[in-house]
């Protein structure tokens, strides 16, 4: 059976415009099928250091390859038990280690090539989550929804971690969800946490995350939803959202939502009943 239905989208920040530079958020997200049969959803998002020169092409190769490591995991006939957080330690050392190697070869140092990673491999029932840095995975479980990790900020005000620093493996964060229904999943870069998170509680701002899902699940196709993906697209580049956050913005939105949820708005926000 096919469950999953989902969408992504980036979009350039203001600030980014007026300064000339790139899009430096990258997002990557597909459907696999295991030994036995069962799709698991896979999803990476990375955002490239806004002081760092090549950080677009870090967070290329970050998701890239994270994406492709799930992918020949599973397909070899792992399962979700036989993860832990030393292999994703290993992983996430390996991807900073090719980045070093681009660096190497491109005479610059590692750190112009600075990312976050966020990460996602998961089945209705059971679900792995890592992540470095800012940034933000939310679950909906049961009609509930909150972020599996709080956003990491750094020593200093507005820094966090990076997947090229030496001290990598002490920051990643990791957690495996097991025997609970996972209906839905979204990743953002930290350009949409003051949209989409409530800094004063740790939670999940729902109004945000509601109607969005509610429109995915409606979709009668499964697997990429391109025209959705398209209005997401129009919904992070508007006025309204633009307002908010001149930074790059993304979000992956993915579902196996089996209820739904009548959308609740609030005012003097942007509107996400129109996003999808």
């Amino acid at each position: 059976m096919r469950y999953w239905r989902y969408v992504q989208a980036c979009s350039r920040g203001t600030s980014h415009l007026i300064n000339d530079l790139p899009c430096q958020d990258r997002a990557l997200s597909k459907i696999i099928t295991d030994n036995d049969g069962q799709e698991i959803f896979l999803g990476a998002v990375a955002d490239g250091a806004g002081s760092a020169c090549r950080s677009e092409y870090g967070a290329e190769i970050a998701t890239r390859l994270i994406l492709k490591k799930l992918e020949d995991f599973f397909r070899q006939g792992e399962v979700f038990t036989d993860l832990s957080k030393a292999i994703i330690e290993q992983w996430i050392t390996q991807i900073s280690d090719q980045i070093g190697e681009l660096a190497n070869d491109e005479g610059l140092r590692r750190r112009e090539y600075a990312c976050t990673l966020l990460a996602v491999a998961v089945k209705p029932m059971e679900g792995l989550f890592f992540q470095v840095g800012d940034g933000a995975i939310v679950v909906g479980m049961e009609g509930e929804y909150y972020p599996i990790f709080w956003p990491m900020t750094g020593e200093y005000a507005n820094s966090t971690y990076f997947v090229t620093d030496t001290s990598i493996v002490e920051q990643l964060q990791f957690e495996i969800v097991k025997d609970r229904l996972i209906e839905d999943i979204a990743l953002m870069s930290d350009g949409l946490q003051g949209l989409s998170l409530q800094f004063a509680t740790r939670t999940a701002h729902i109004p945000f995350f509601k109607p969005m899902f509610t429109r995915l699940a409606e979709e009668s196709n499964p697997g990429l939803a391109k025209n959705l993906s398209a209005s997401l697209q129009n919904f992070l580049d508007s006025k309204s959202v633009c307002d908010r956050t001149d930074d790059d913005k993304t979000l992956i939105l993915s579902t196996c939502h089996c209820n739904f949820f009548a959308p609740t708005v609030l005012e003097e926000e942007p509107n996400s009943n129109e996003a999808l």
